[in-house]
């Protein structure tokens, strides 16, 4: 059934790639993520780069806000690796001025019972 459809034009892989090029690429997907989709629908891989062609031009619009996103997390996960460190140091001086405190107060103890 298969050979008989793709006899008559009715099944044609490249026609196929193409489309899902231009349905998506529509959507603002860029190359990579169309590559992703023609992979997902079983397309031939000596299909992709024709189908490609089909994108729009100026596409790519979803590619470059999912790249400016996780840009965006790399930042943010910089920042709070630095901000952890920040206070782990704040963290390690509040022990050691309460270590120094407990000193003093034991330094002064024993000096107000010596002076009795």
């Amino acid at each position: 059934a298969a050979e008989w459809l793709e006899a008559i034009g009715a099944l044609n892989d490249a026609e196929y790639a193409a489309a899902l090029a231009r349905h998506y690429g529509g959507m603002g997907y860029g190359p990579a993520r169309v590559r992703e989709k023609l992979y997902e629908k079983g397309i031939p891989r000596e299909l992709w780069e024709d189908a490609l062609e089909e994108l729009p031009e100026g596409g790519g619009q979803v590619d470059a806000f999912l790249q400016r996103v996780a840009s965006y997390v790399d930042d943010v996960n910089q920042q709070n690796s630095d901000l952890n460190y920040k206070i782990k140091i704040l963290a390690d001086k509040i022990e050691e001025y309460k270590a120094d405190e407990e000193n003093i107060r034991t330094t002064a103890r024993g000096t107000s019972s010596d002076g009795k």
